[in-house]
């Protein structure tokens, strides 16, 4: 099955976003508990 180039730049954005995300829960998450990994 082939993209089209609006929905590949659409599910890369997606994917970014969610591996931004977690990085920001991440961190907030170390901000809230030192002890958190």
């Amino acid at each position: 099955m082939a993209l089209t180039s609006a929905g590949e730049m659409l599910f890369h954005r997606a994917i970014e976003m969610l591996s931004i995300g977690d990085k920001i829960e991440r961190e907030l998450g170390s901000l809230v508990d030192p002890t958190f990994e």
